[in-house]
């Protein structure tokens, strides 16, 4: 049920961006698969990747949403899974997606940070922001973008993730998503400037 997607409800979150690395595969399925099929929102999803890329064949098994790669230039839809392709940031501006080969972040490209950075700038308030499981401390500067434009802030609970260290690295002052489908499940809206909490 769309009523029951806090992120689409009552302050038009109506974008996600997502980010995971080692360990971050199945949380990241889980994760779509709790998306409903009319979600009024646009989800983008940044995975640490070698030279090739089968994500969204894959994340395409746990959805009835339209999951693609990427495009540079595409307009954001709702409804729709854009993934990021090896050896290219994945940013927004405005009302677009870009794909550009810029400078490696945290050793990758792509590279969360860039994508999340972007959305905070060109969306605000509107963004919501997930890290998964993954090693080092990519996601850290972007999740407090998203925080510093009222954006909502989430982790995977280190305590659940295969490899703590980036839901670690922003664990405190972040909501801690032990449930990945509940925190999609719950009636309840997020507030502006989410406390501490478990979801579960």
């Amino acid at each position: 049920m769309v009523g029951q997607v806090p992120l689409s409800r009552g302050r038009n979150r109506d974008i996600v961006v997502i980010g995971a690395s080692a360990g971050g595969l199945d949380p990241l399925k889980s994760l779509v698969r709790g998306l409903p099929d009319d979600l009024p929102a646009a989800v983008f999803v940044v995975m640490h990747m070698g030279p090739t890329s089968h994500l969204p064949t894959i994340l395409n098994r746990s959805t009835r949403l339209d999951v693609a790669p990427a495009r540079n230039g595409e307009r954001v839809e709702h409804g729709r899974v854009y993934v990021a392709m090896p050896d290219r940031h994945l940013l927004l501006h405005d009302d677009h997606v870009l794909l550009r080969r810029g400078a490696r972040e945290n050793l990758s490209r792509p590279a969360i940070d860039p994508l999340f950075r972007t959305a905070a700038l060109s969306f605000g308030g509107r963004v919501t922001g997930v890290v998964l499981s993954g090693s080092l401390n990519d996601g850290t500067a972007g999740l407090h973008a998203i925080k510093a434009g009222g954006g909502v802030t989430v982790v995977q609970d280190p305590a659940d993730a295969e490899c703590a260290d980036m839901p670690k690295a922003r664990s405190c002052g972040y909501r801690l998503l032990s449930g990945l489908r509940s925190f999609f499940a719950s009636a309840e809206p997020l507030p502006p400037h989410p406390a501490p909490a478990r979801l579960g």
